[in-house]
């Protein structure tokens, strides 16, 4: 996603003009969204990178602005937009919003695990679809939203017909504690 200088990178992001990117009443067309997902990739990794170089604040800011400016309501993103966006808000310990993201994230992610699993996908469809469901997943875990977890692995066994890949809330947490020995929050860093 290129190199990210603390200081100078996000300035320059600040310089963009985002005009109508927020107005419900525009259409905005295939190559628009394109560009537009492509904004918030970039947009999203600064912010990560400026989050590792410890500031944490700006990036909040950064990505605050962006999502005003732009935000998924308007123009709704693909699946790694949202996973991106929710990867800097974590980063930015903002667990709130990077959750809601990711269940913004879901429908399309069962989308393309439905017509992966019906044939209509190719096997890298099913990869993608796997891996987007394992970060969702993560994504509620390291939130220690451990329903938010149980009622997505719910609807994937109902989407696939397994319904023994669903997993209480419950189940989460223990699995979560097991994994990382002990309390949830001791994991995020709160």
């Amino acid at each position: 996603m290129g190199r990210v200088v603390p200081g100078l990178t996000a300035s320059r992001l600040r310089s963009f003009r985002f005009r109508g990117l927020n107005d419900p009443d525009v259409y905005f067309d295939e190559n628009i969204r394109r560009m537009v997902d492509n904004y918030r990739n970039v947009f999203s990794h600064t912010a990560a990178s400026m989050a590792r170089f410890g500031q944490i604040d700006e990036a909040r800011d950064l990505l605050n602005d962006f999502m005003e400016a732009v935000p998924f309501e308007t123009i709704p993103g693909d699946e790694r937009s949202y996973l991106f966006m929710s990867e800097a808000f974590r980063a930015v310990n903002d667990l709130d919003t990077a959750v809601a993201l990711m269940k913004e994230a879901e429908p399309l992610v069962l989308h393309r695990l439905e017509m992966a699993s019906r044939g209509s996908g190719s096997d890298r469809d099913m990869q993608l679809a796997a891996r987007f469901i394992e970060l969702i997943r993560l994504s509620y875990l390291d939130a220690s939203d451990f329903q938010a977890a149980a009622d997505f692995s719910q609807r994937i066994g109902a989407l696939i017909g397994d319904t023994s890949y669903g997993q209480t809330a419950e189940e989460f947490e223990a699995m979560y504690r097991d994994a990382f020995g002990g309390a949830p929050d001791s994991v995020s860093g709160e």
